[in-house]
């Protein structure tokens, strides 16, 4: 392993300003896949390498793992004793598949491959919510997070006090047992920020929903707003939090504590999640129905990039406000998924919903690209290659399938300039065009770097000082034009050497683990894992070093 860093420089190309705006607006179509790049020589020495995107049928890898996206499944534990707080389940010994299962056993068709990366993780304090945390409740966290690392999942993370079979009345806890706790907490999140992408607000009412509570905390913004900085200040800023509701985060700014003030900085770093996904079918005071004051605020606030996780209710044949029993139009919930811009979604579902068992009928119901073409709604991603089969004809998706693809970023290169001969101790040119197909940004920070791979498999890392998160959601005529140099080594030996790009977890922790390193969506572009296991790295081609 080498890793060097160096100060990049901006490439003196003839007319790059002209060529950016060129780019910008290109029309890209892929072809049919070929498992090598696509070369068109510039000079003797300069090549450009074209990529394809991803078809259909691509067992090896479609669906493409990736962290910090996706759907995902959820568990629910107490901090005091590893209980599981609705099935009894005892977690004494381990987690088991409660990390990585689709909940209470009911394993789709599919399932296997559906690649999840993502827990939501429900910790529930309600046997110590008016007092310290104990030494054993926080050991118990550590615990489960130790279990997730072991899993190589990530989680959405929540704590709660009320709503569970232990409480029949809301408890008494106050903002100062939630602020004490989150001092007690910030320790833990240092410890495990690696795995813990993005924090939801919790802490009030059932489920941490944010509903009522013993001293109705969502009445007041002082409140809203000491609760929602104290997550801020115990992730150290390096994570956002998430609110159940607009209006949530609106009075947090509105909030006049001036000895902890929730600033507008602040408010930039709370994000949004929907508990009570419905596409407005029930309940709109839970839901956040197209057209309505809340569904434009989510649209405007995440298209600067802002986690959004979503998950439907429970299945209920009541007739009661929440007793969801609806069939969503599977083009209105691609609408919403991409014009909110959705991160994660939950595969909990309805339970026993037969045939309202939304998730089931996105697996049975077909969309195809003309489909996503006429359907009018510009944000829904569209790639001509992910609707071809292997044999070049155009097919047609599950919806299933097209949501579980298209959750998060997915980053896409077009295409890749670089010499082919190069020299020790040289400046080493490239310029590379991708692409971000998915729903949303890359949430949290990760750093591009280029990667040299000897025939020994031994790996030279160059920093490209290029974060992924400016990568941002799309069209799908835009493209973004990367133009980078660095300085190669003049003791680096000579030979022909893989070049990719790499890249990895932001956290030191996670850096050296390929399970957390991005793929990229391309059909011609290896995915290559050397034999430890520390790197996952896209090899764009080839390169012979002199």
């Amino acid at each position: 392993m080498r890793t060097i860093k160096f100060n990049l420089q901006c490439l003196a190309f003839v007319g790059l300003a002209l060529l950016a705006t060129s780019c910008s607006k290109e029309i890209v179509k892929d072809g049919i896949s070929k498992e090598k790049p696509a070369i068109k020589k510039m000079s003797d020495t300069t090549a450009v390498h074209t990529y394809a995107g991803l078809q259909a049928e691509d067992q090896s890898r479609d669906p493409l793992r990736n962290p910090e996206r996706g759907y995902r499944s959820e568990f629910f534990v107490y901090a005091s004793n590893r209980q599981a707080v609705f099935n009894g389940q005892n977690h004494t010994s381990g987690l088991g598949n409660a990390v990585t299962a689709y909940p209470l056993g009911q394993t789709p068709t599919g399932a296997p491959s559906d690649s999840l990366t993502l827990s939501q993780f429900y910790i529930y304090l309600t046997q110590e919510a008016q007092t310290d945390l104990s030494t054993t409740s926080l050991s118990n966290i550590q615990y489960y997070f130790d279990e997730l690392k072991n899993a190589h999942i990530k989680t959405l993370l929540r704590f709660a006090y009320d709503g569970s079979p232990l409480t029949t009345t809301k408890i008494p806890y106050t903002v100062q047992h939630i602020q004490r706790h989150l001092q007690q907490l910030t320790p833990v999140f240092a410890a495990n920020m690696g795995q813990i992408p993005v924090i939801q607000a919790g802490f009030v009412g059932d489920w941490g929903e944010w509903g009522a509570s013993y001293y109705n905390h969502t009445n007041y913004a002082d409140a809203t707003s000491v609760i929602f900085k104290s997550i801020l200040n115990a992730a150290n800023n390096q994570r956002q939090v998430m609110a159940r509701y607009p209006r949530l985060k609106n009075n947090a700014l509105t909030g006049s504590v001036s000895w902890l003030p929730f600033t507008s900085s602040d408010y930039s770093r709370v994000a949004f999640n929907n508990d009570f996904f419905t596409t407005g079918l029930q309940a709109p005071g839970s839901d956040f129905p197209i057209g309505s004051a809340d569904y434009t605020q989510i649209k405007n606030e995440n298209a600067a990039g802002l986690w959004m996780d979503g998950e439907i209710p429970y299945y209920s044949n009541g007739t009661g406000p929440y007793d969801f029993n609806k069939a969503m139009n599977p083009m209105t919930v691609l609408r919403i998924l991409s014009e909110h811009r959705y991160t994660s979604f939950s595969m909990r579902d309805q339970l026993n919903g037969g045939s309202k068992n939304n998730l089931q009928i996105w697996r049975n119901t077909q969309v195809s690209l003309t489909d996503i073409v006429n359907s009018g709604y510009s944000s829904i991603p569209r790639d001509t290659a992910y609707f071809t089969n292997m044999s070049g004809q155009l097919v047609t998706r599950s919806y299933y399938d097209f949501i579980r693809d298209h959750l998060g970023y997915r980053f896409q290169v077009q295409r890749a300039t670089f010499e082919k001969n190069v020299t020790r101790g040289s400046n080493f040119a490239i310029q590379i065009s991708l692409r971000n197909i998915g729903f949303s940004n890359l949430i949290n920070s990760r750093n591009l770097y280029l990667a040299l791979i000897d025939s020994n498999n031994q790996v030279t890392t160059f920093s490209l000082q290029e974060d992924a998160r400016s990568w941002n959601v799309s069209t799908q005529t835009a493209a973004y034009l990367l133009s980078k140099q660095v300085t190669l080594p003049s003791d680096l030996p000579i030979g022909q050497y893989k070049l990719g790009l790499w890249l990895p977890d932001s956290d030191a922790g996670l850096k050296y683990d390929a399970d957390y390193a991005i793929r990229f969506a391309n059909r011609n572009i290896q995915h290559w894992r050397d034999p430890q296991s520390e790197y996952l790295i896209n090899i764009l081609g080839t390169i012979n070093l002199q």
